[in-house]
């Protein structure tokens, strides 16, 4: 079982440094504006969170089962990541977008990335009733452009706002429509 586990870990490490160095690292340097103090620590928790969930899927195929551990670190790799992309930026000068300000490549990179990062929020949601995690949705992801806007390290949009609730709704929605053995 130890050995198991120890390749498993070796193996999910070797895939994760793979894909990291040809592919997140890439669209991390791509994507991310922010601080360059932060890049360091942001990409390690990136890469810690992928290893974790490479070693979990592994974990998954093999043992049709996920360590609590595993999923912790996860955990803590997502809030660290997301904390670091939300308010690690530098402080900027426009505070309020309240509309579409045009649809070109990177604003809609950017409302997918919202969208996507938002999702595993769902599953802390995922015993709520659908009504009261829309309410709850909305008013955290509200928190958090409120916060950049008085930190100055964000731009308040409303976009920002559709796309995180929409996010979270969809992760809410993939933890009742995928069957689980993690909660």
């Amino acid at each position: 079982m130890i050995l198991k586990n120890i390749l498993s870990l070796l193996g999910s490490a070797v895939i994760s440094y793979v894909l990291f160095y040809f592919v997140t690292s890439e669209f991390i340097y791509r994507v991310y504006s922010g601080s360059s103090t932060l890049i360091i620590p942001l990409m390690i928790a990136l890469l810690i969170a992928q290893t974790a969930i490479i070693f979990m899927i592994i974990r998954l195929i093999m043992d049709k089962t996920v360590d609590r551990s595993c999923v912790i670190i996860l955990w803590i790799a997502y809030a660290f990541a997301m904390a670091v992309l939300l308010f690690g930026r530098p402080v900027i000068d426009y505070q309020a977008q309240p509309a579409i300000s045009g649809l070109n490549r990177q604003y809609m990179i950017q409302i997918l990335l919202n969208l996507i990062c938002f999702m595993p929020v769902g599953y802390l949601f995922r015993k709520q009733p659908w009504g009261r995690m829309i309410v709850i949705s909305i008013l955290l992801i509200l928190c958090v452009e409120i916060l950049q806007w008085i930190t100055h390290r964000g731009v308040f949009d409303v976009m920002d706002i559709i796309a995180g609730t929409l996010g979270i709704g969809a992760g809410y929605a993939l933890t009742h429509y995928i069957p689980s053995r993690t909660h």
